[in-house]
């Protein structure tokens, strides 16, 4: 843009005219005259008192001539108007300039071209209001107009939106401040144009104003230069009971504790982040932590339960303060957090869930799973791999007939170990251990011999122990539903780790003809060390 100053007048060579750094102001001198020092005013500016006596200045250098301006009444022409007009009120000279500037639309004037923009300034202080944004002295509307002159397009013409700034939301860009109302044209009578904004912009997110487009108003008002000192607002208070699933943002929440899970017959619920954040949502929906509270968030995972199959009861879960009246969880997408407002002083606050007959808890403020839970359903690690193979011996009391049509005082086999697992409760076995604090111990163990080809048999409980690691042995139980089948546990602690599976000693068995007894005896003892991870 070329600085204020007098250039040649392309129109006519044997004159210069003044240019401000915006406009041609319509103040023309002849070639040959000196130019002043001093500018004359712009046209549009009020004046009152003596006209300026450009003439009487010292000379100032001509400079680069500015865009091409409109043909004007020669300037000589429009002092004598004036002269003429002044001394027909009173003899005194004033140089008003009050009109505004012209904007057309699409070539044709503009009905009422301040209503579009009270219209919008409006709409604007309302947007702003109710998005918790950020405006100054300065945020007002505007038409656009090109600075550069386009072959077959007036230069007065408007583009066809009303920008409006500087304004900023929250988590907003500084370098873009404006908002964009498309307009509407009609017809109006004297062959003008009618503008009617839209209610809403283009986007809710400002934008940067081209730099081919100069703002402009009738009341020449201009845009403050920048961003006009703005800063993006801060996200309003989230309301204090406040329980919702959101984004955080840039925040990072932290893994939750290990063992911070409620495990239940049907499944369970792992949380698997947990953290205070300084605000969640992004944007408009943004907000920060209520004075005095605390915005907790976390995520929730399934849990494996005594089934065998992981799932997720996270939907059956509430949350409670202070040991209050529970609320339910919303739901949260795969990517979304639960975040919840709490007072600074709150005492607990817990995730519980009612399952299968059993109240469990989990504390948000440390991720500890409650005093009542279930402790081995809350374990990461509930399988052993434990695999052992091996010969075993028994003894009878008497001889005994064997299926194969054999018979004799001995017998051989082979004995496989094929897993441990550890469990709360057996549904299919109705059955579960006596308290949250101990849990089931199964372990895979069974025997074959060759006198009954294809089948597998269990241990009788008589001759089965287990020892945990610096612990008493515990005797098996057998909970099998069926009078001819086996399947023998152990009460163990939920925190069990390690120990050892004995099988010796005897046990008395009938014959399956007769009502005579005999007895059977592991001649070589068995002993299969069993561990688990920790955790």
């Amino acid at each position: 843009m070329a600085s204020p100053g007098w250039y040649p007048d392309p129109d006519d060579p044997g004159w210069h005219q003044y240019y401000d750094g915006h406009r041609w102001t319509g103040n023309r001198l002849p070639t040959n005259a000196p130019s002043p020092q001093t500018a004359p005013l712009p046209s549009y500016q009020p004046q009152h008192g003596q006209p300026p006596q450009p003439w009487e200045q010292a000379p100032q250098p001509w400079g680069q001539p500015p865009p091409r301006r409109r043909s004007r009444v020669p300037w000589i022409v429009g002092l004598v108007a004036v002269l003429a007009a002044g001394l027909s009120v009173g003899g005194y000279l004033v140089f008003r300039g009050s009109t505004s500037p012209t904007f057309t639309f699409d070539g044709k004037a503009i009905d009422s071209p301040n209503k579009p923009l009270q219209q919008t300034d409006a709409v604007v202080r309302s947007l702003v209001s109710s998005r918790h944004g950020a405006q100054s002295q300065d945020t007002r509307c505007y038409y656009a107009v090109r600075t550069q002159q386009v072959p077959g397009v007036n230069k007065s013409d408007i583009d066809d939106s009303i920008w409006c700034g500087p304004v900023l939301f929250i988590d907003g860009d500084p370098g873009k401040q404006y908002l964009r109302f498309p307009l509407n044209s009609e017809p109006a009578a004297g062959g003008k144009v009618t503008l009617t904004p839209s209610g809403q912009p283009i986007s809710e997110d400002p934008e940067p104003v081209p730099s081919g487009l100069a703002l402009q108003r009738p009341d020449h008002a201009t845009p403050p230069s920048g961003g006009g000192g703005l800063t993006a607002p801060a996200p309003p208070a989230a309301g204090t009971n406040a329980l919702l699933a959101t984004d955080v943002g840039t925040a990072t929440v932290p893994a939750a504790p290990p063992g911070a899970v409620i495990g239940s017959s049907n499944g369970g619920i792992t949380l698997t982040k947990l953290g205070t954040v300084k605000r969640y949502g992004t944007g408009d929906a943004a907000r920060r932590a209520p004075t005095g509270s605390a915005l907790i968030a976390f995520r929730l995972g399934g849990a494996m339960g005594d089934g065998g199959v992981p799932a997720d009861l996270s939907s059956n879960a509430t949350v409670s303060v202070n040991g209050g009246a529970g609320r339910k969880l919303p739901n949260a997408d795969s990517d979304q957090y639960l975040v919840i407002a709490v007072p600074n002083s709150a005492r607990s606050v817990d995730l519980v869930l009612n399952d299968a007959g059993h109240k469990q808890t989990l504390s948000l403020l440390s991720g500890k799973p409650g005093a009542g839970n279930i402790e081995v359903l809350a374990r990461t690690h509930r399988q052993s791999d434990v695999r052992k193979t091996g010969s075993v011996h028994f003894t009878f009391s008497q001889t005994v007939g064997f299926p194969d049509g054999s018979s004799g005082t001995r017998q051989a086999g082979t004995y496989t170990v094929d897993g441990a697992t550890l469990a709360f409760s057996l549904p299919g076995k109705h059955v579960k251990a006596s308290s949250t604090s101990e849990a089931l111990l199964y372990v895979d163990v069974g025997y074959t011999v060759p006198q009954s080809p294809g089948r597998n048999f269990g241990f009788q409980p008589e001759t089965m122990t287990f020892t945990p690691k610096g612990g008493a042995p515990i005797k098996a139980r057998n909970v099998a539903t069926s009078a001819d089948m086996i399947y023998d546990i152990f009460e163990v602690p939920a925190d069990l780790t390690s120990g050892t599976l004995h099988i010796a000693g005897s046990f008395t068995t009938k014959f399956v003809n007769s009502s005579s007894s005999y007895i059977t005896t592991v001649a070589t003892p068995i002993a299969v060390p069993v561990t688990f991870p920790a955790g």
